[in-house]
């Protein structure tokens, strides 16, 4: 669940941080190039961290322990 959390706020904090240079630009067109370097692992992150937090509540809910 820590790590799920982790690459959670991690995701979020480069999503705030894409939303901050798209703003710099006066929210018009960017350079594909270097927006899509921040905002797909960012991406990749978020779905990351939501997947492993569902994960282990889910595990949780069947009581299945860790070996």
């Amino acid at each position: 669940m820590a790590v799920g959390l982790l690459l959670l706020i991690t995701g979020l904090a480069a999503g705030a941080y894409a939303v901050g240079i798209w703003g710099q630009a006066s929210f018009g067109a960017l350079d594909p190039e270097i927006t899509l370097r921040i905002v797909a692992p960012s991406v990749t992150a978020l779905i990351l961290g939501l997947q492993i937090i569902f994960s282990s509540f889910f595990l949780g809910v069947l009581g299945l322990r860790r070996k």
